[in-house]
């Protein structure tokens, strides 16, 4: 929980920054943030509240306090591709949170757009009930993040299929001597996309083949249940995804690329 105050109303963007000991950037916090809401959903027994978004900084008068979840930033998601959850469409399964942040010391920064700033350093203590080594937490920590950005790689690509499919799809509406084309480009994207997460699919989890954001999102569900280094199965599992990690985000790239050659 990270205190601050204010004399007077802050006019213009302020930032909170948390760094590593290495003065690396882990998180960032805005006063254009969106903020943090509530949303309430049905889970199998009773309805379950959960809160979404990040904490805005706050530029009245007072006293203010930001709660750091001590993660880093979760991984990006294409728009609407955890749209229309009730549909099946679409939906991302597994985990796509960032890490937990390592034992050791941090430093908070606030920042306002006249120049000033103050910071501070603070520590984050290991629970004691936890008998993991640094070694084993630094393992964890490494495959963690090394999943959440494949996960974001994979959907900075989906949002670009996202973009060049609607584009298909006005040429293929429009009729002419381009549409033929087109609509074979589209069935070619469609078919990448399909691997990498699931596009444009409906029907029960259970009974729709694995797609890659999702593997990479269920390793991250299993070494996010545990204080430990990541089980033994979980590296030749990484190697086997990034495997199908290049050849589809290879084929991906060459497709947008040949695209906008044409």
């Amino acid at each position: 929980m990270i205190f601050y105050a204010w004399e007077r109303p802050i006019r213009g963007d302020v930032t909170m920054e948390i760094r590593d000991a290495g003065g690396a950037l882990v998180r960032t916090f805005s006063s254009n943030g969106p903020g943090t809401k509530e949303e309430v959903f049905q889970a199998m027994r009773e309805p379950t509240v959960t809160i979404v978004g990040e904490p805005r900084v706050q530029t009245d008068p007072g006293m203010h306090r930001l709660v750091w979840d001590l993660r880093y930033p979760p991984a990006y998601l294409a728009p609407d591709v955890n749209e229309g959850f009730r549909e099946r469409i679409a939906v991302v399964t597994g985990d796509t949170d960032g890490p937990l942040a390592l034992p050791g010391t941090y430093s908070v920064t606030l920042r306002r757009g006249d120049g000033w700033t103050q910071t501070r350093s603070f520590d984050v203590k290991l629970d004691p009930r936890v008998d993991a080594s640094m070694t084993e937490l630094q393992a964890k920590f490494d495959m963690a993040i090394r999943a959440r950005d494949r996960i974001t790689s994979i959907q900075v690509g989906v949002a670009a299929g996202q973009q060049r499919l609607r584009e298909l799809d006005q040429v293929i509406n429009a009729g002419g001597s381009n549409a033929r084309a087109a609509t074979e480009a589209k069935a070619e994207l469609e078919d990448v996309l399909g691997q990498l997460y699931k596009h444009g699919q409906r029907g029960d989890h259970a009974h729709l083949r694995p797609q890659l954001t999702t593997d990479y999102a269920n390793i991250l569900t299993l070494i996010s249940g545990s204080d430990h280094a990541p089980p033994a199965n979980a590296y030749p599992r990484f190697v086997e995804l990034d495997v199908r990690f290049e050849e589809l985000m290879g084929r991906l790239r060459s497709l947008l690329d040949r695209m906008i050659a044409e």
